[in-house]
């Protein structure tokens, strides 16, 4: 499993690099976002399943095909993170009424710190990677997306697991 996220995260990495070779004439796009995330988590280590609504809100950096958004985040139970999320676009499919269907792959590093968190003893890095699919519609201040995101997780001490999330995206254009 470890060289199965490996191996995404290195493809990510891949294309990125091949993208942004490619693409040096188109601009940066800049967008502050809130999302509404439904984090469905299942530990392979400790088998349970973990449900999360979580608050989300930063600012994302987009060229071409790639893009990258670093923002923080805060649970029902008050655990407060901060994360970097990292697509690269490998279809869109245009949809009635101006929607579109964007399919990505992704990379994720997220950080808990036991600072910021109590019941925390340790502070936290996850990574994860995998497949995300968003219905889009663009709008003249944004878009309104509603990503549908799988992927196998790991933290660093080890612990590997599969998160699923439905997620309520608001992006304003700067």
């Amino acid at each position: 499993m470890k060289t199965i996220i490996l191996v995404i995260c290195m493809t990510t990495l891949f294309f990125y690099q091949e993208s942004l070779a490619q693409e040096t004439q188109k601009k940066i796009s800049t967008v502050v976002f809130v999302r509404q995330v439904n984090a469905l988590n299942t530990g392979f280590e400790n088998p349970k399943v973990t449900y999360s609504p979580v608050l989300s809100s930063g600012m994302g950096f987009s060229k071409g095909k790639v893009g990258t958004e670093i923002a923080f985040f805060i649970n029902k139970a008050d655990v407060i993170g901060f994360y970097s999320f990292n697509t690269f676009n490998v279809k869109v499919k245009p949809l009635e009424d101006d929607w579109k269907l964007v399919t990505n792959i992704f990379g994720e590093y997220c950080y808990l710190s036991s600072n910021l968190n109590d019941g925390i003893e340790n502070d936290v890095h996850a990574f994860a990677a995998g497949l995300n699919m968003a219905l889009v519609k663009k709008m003249p201040w944004g878009a309104i997306a509603l990503p549908l995101i799988i992927g196998p997780t790991c933290t660093a001490d080890g612990n590997w697991g599969m998160t699923t999330r439905c997620v309520m995206n608001l992006v304003i254009k700067l």
